[in-house]
Formats: C-alpha cells, structure tokens, sequence
C-alpha cells in the first residue's frame, strides 16, 4: 500500500565527476526549498532520503567497506514544499575511491552533497539497520569525510 514506485528512468548511477554534480546538484533543490516554507511547516521534513549501504559479506575476522551506497530520495513525501520525482541514486563508492585526480574531485562533490543531506533539519533519513551502513562507510576513513 505504502510503496515507493520510482520510474527506471530515476535510477542514476553516480561513478564520476559529472555524475557526482547531478547528485549534488538535484539533492541541494530540497535540502534548501523548506528554507522559505510557512511556519505551519516547522518542523515538517522537506524530503525523506533512505540510505543503505552495500558491501562484500564479511567472513571470519574480515572487516569488508562498502562498494555501494544507495541513496533513495522522496522529495515531497510528505506532502512538503519540495518537489520533484522520487529518485533512487547508486553511488559507486568503488569507482570514485582510487586517488585519480577526478576520482579525488568526484568523491569530493559527493562528501559535501552527503554531509549536507546528513546535517540537515529538512531531510528525514530513513534507514535499516542504519547504524551498522554509517559504522561500514566509517571505514571508509579519510576518503569520506561526512561519515
């Protein structure tokens, strides 16, 4: 009954730089839309984002990071001020992770379109078994500084 139906044509696979600034791009519409929302709306999210991360299964004392961060974005789900489709953004962590100089910019515009989405007031984040995708994308390290 309360399915997310997201057409094909709003799963993007973000693996480079050009990619990397569409994400960023299209998240920073309904990061900052409920900025001028009336006050009936405080405290109303703007978008609800669910995020869920991917990775080889860990075996033994194996410790495996992520390959892929999926990140499913509702803007006006909850009948907010933001608008736009719902969109499902696979983010693969493995392509922009080597120390090429456009993998270093791509991960970049990812990290601060991340840590905006992370440590906004407007955006519901939804998750299962969150704890255990943030303490997998911690291993990350350095590469990703919003986790």
């Amino acid at each position: 009954d309360n399915v997310l139906l997201v057409d094909l044509d709003h799963i993007r696979l973000v693996d480079d730089v050009a990619s990397a600034c569409e994400f960023s791009r299209e998240l920073g519409t309904f990061v900052f839309a409920g900025e001028s929302a009336p006050a009936c709306l405080d405290g109303v999210p703007d978008a609800v984002v669910a995020l869920d991360a991917e990775w080889r299964p860990d075996v033994g004392r194996s410790d495996h990071t992520p390959s892929l961060l999926q990140v499913a974005v509702w803007p006006d789900a909850i009948g907010s001020s933001a608008q736009g489709e719902p969109t499902v953004w696979l983010l693969d962590l493995d392509a922009v992770t080597p120390s090429s100089t456009s993998s270093t910019e791509a991960r970049a515009i990812i990290d601060e379109a991340l840590a905006t989405i992370l440590a906004s007031r407007n955006v519901l984040i939804l998750g299962f078994s969150l704890q255990r995708d943030v303490d997998k994308l911690a291993l990350l390290g350095s590469r990703f500084q919003c986790f």
